[in-house]
């Protein structure tokens, strides 16, 4: 970033290397973030981006762009998180069975979730500019009196694709019923507090009652909650209606899922113009809230293996592996 003779309020603000008291704590918790961000998104995607080159682009923001420079990571972590759920149409007829799963998904990135309307700060023109997000390339910069240039922050991301991965266990059926638990402890890392996921839900079949039906119908729901200590927290959760086909060892199905994701952090600011135990609260929503997904699966003796794809705000690839009875 680059931003020439300006006051030194405004190189605050465009973190071209001065420091404030308390930018260090500042830096540490978006450290925290942009570490969290990696292991829990990219996993092992993680060498296409730097962590400090990520905190260095987050502490630039100011608050009325932070949220629109970070929203395509917060869709695609929702929309991950929210995948691979429901991809059996029907419930086992035969009675009790198990199935032990890793489910893989992958948001595409594409073009827009590469930009966002940026506002840039007075005395430059307040009128929305066209610029990177955390996943784009190179940012606008515009032009204020006597030739003053602000340059808005370059993405820091470059990929194309990018996943989460997480194993689930199946356990039913109970009156055309079945439950779906996710779980997973992810060992801390230095003084990086331990991240933990937490997922439960329930689905049910609808074509037990309505024998008549062609098809097999299933309603489900399901919850998660994912943590990092104190400091982060992320829930979502989902409603799903599934419709399909089994034909031998192959299955056909589709659907339509309502879901929300929202990721709160939470921290204590001691930083520039900072009041004793100013506290800060960040609150981010996922606009990916209705998917309709269409997959395929095979299923061996022992083996369940399936993939997806949902088309939503973003689009997610989804594949599973499952072993069980």
């Amino acid at each position: 970033m680059q931003v020439t003779s300006l006051p030194k309020f405004f190189v605050i603000i465009a973190g071209d290397g001065y420091s404030v008291p308390g930018m260090k704590t500042r830096r540490i918790i978006l450290n925290v973030i942009c570490f969290f961000l990696g292991l829990a998104l990219f996993g092992p995607f993680s060498h296409l981006f730097s962590q400090d080159a990520v905190s260095e682009a987050l502490s630039q923001l100011s608050s009325a762009n932070v949220r629109g420079y970070v929203q395509p990571i917060v869709d695609g972590f929702g929309a991950n998180l929210n995948s691979g759920l429901y991809h059996t149409p029907g419930l086992d007829r035969g009675g009790i069975h198990a199935r032990l799963e890793i489910v893989g998904s992958g948001t595409l990135v594409g073009e827009p979730q590469r930009y966002y309307y940026a506002m840039p700060p007075e005395p430059f023109d307040q009128e929305p500019v066209r610029t990177a997000t955390i996943l784009g390339g190179i940012g606008n910069t515009v032009t204020g009196p006597g030739g003053v240039e602000y340059q808005f922050q370059n993405g820091q991301i470059r990929t194309d694709l990018f996943g989460l991965g997480t194993p689930q266990l199946t356990v039913g059926n109970l009156f055309g019923t079945e439950a779906i638990v996710r779980y997973a402890v992810i060992p801390s890392v230095r003084d990086f507090p331990r991240p933990s996921l937490v997922g439960y839900g329930l689905r049910h079949s609808i074509s037990q009652h309505l024998p008549m039906l062609p098809f097999e119908a299933t309603v489900g729901a399901f919850r998660q909650d994912l943590r990092v200590g104190d400091i982060i927290s992320v829930k979502s959760a989902n409603v799903a209606l599934m419709l399909g086909k089994t034909v031998s060892l192959f299955t056909l199905y589709g659907g339509v899922q309502y879901e929300s994701t929202v990721i709160d952090v939470n921290y204590t600011y001691t930083g520039y113009g900072a009041t004793p135990d100013t506290k800060v609260h960040l609150s981010y929503s996922s606009d990916n809230v209705l998917r309709w997904t269409t997959g395929f699966g095979i299923n061996l003796v022992g083996l369940n293996l399936s993939t997806d794809i949902g088309v939503g705000r973003v689009t997610v690839v989804t594949g599973s592996l499952g072993l069980g009875f």
